[in-house]
C-alpha cells in the first residue's frame, strides 16, 4: 500500500514535469531530516550528561571544547548512512523483504562495529583496538 503510494506520488509529480533530480533531492531531504533527528539526539545527551568525549571537567566547571565536533559528526553522519541505506534497498526484490532486512543490517553495521572497539579499548589497553577503530573509519558508511 505504501509502495503504491509513492509511486503514483512519484508518477504524477514527473508527469507534470518535475525533474527526476528534485523528486530525489526531496526524498533524500526528507530521509536526512528524519535520520538527524536521531543522530543528535547523541551530542545533545552526551552534553546533558557530561560525557567524557564532549565535556572536560576541571576545577573551575565544566567546559564543552570538543562539543562542536560532536555536532558537526552528528550533522555529517545521516549522509553516508542514508545513501548506503539506498543502495542496500537495491539488494533486494520485494519492499516487504527490504523493510525487514535493511534495518537490521543498520543495527548490526552501525552498533556492533562501535560496541566491538569500546569493549577491546576498556578490556584490554594494549589490543589493536586503534587499528579497528582506524580500519571501520575508512571502511563503514555507519561508524
Amino acid at each position: 500500500l505504501v509502495r503504491e503510494r509513492i509511486s503514483k506520488v512519484r508518477h504524477v509529480m514527473i508527469s507534470q514535469g518535475l525533474p527526476h533530480s528534485a523528486y530525489w533531492a526531496g526524498t533524500f531531504l526528507e530521509h536526512y531530516a528524519q535520520t538527524l533527528l536521531v543522530s543528535l539526539c547523541i551530542p545533545v545527551l552526551s552534553l546533558l550528561t557530561n560525557q567524557s568525549y564532549v565535556a572536560y571537567i576541571t576545577t573551575s566547571g565544566v567546559t564543552y571544547n570538543r562539543a562542536l565536533a560532536a555536532f558537526l559528526a552528528a550533522v555529517v553522519c545521516p549522509v553516508p548512512m542514508v545513501l548506503f541505506t539506498y543502495l542496500m534497498s537495491g539488494w533486494f526484490q520485494t519492499a516487504e523483504t527490504t523493510m525487514r532486512a535493511v534495518p537490521a543490517m543498520n543495527v548490526l553495521l552501525g552498533g556492533i562495529p562501535p560496541m566491538v572497539v569500546g569493549i577491546l579499548r576498556d578490556a584490554a589497553p594494549d589490543s589493536p583496538y586503534l587499528a579497528l577503530h582506524a580500519a571501520l573509519s575508512f571502511v563503514s558508511p555507519y561508524y
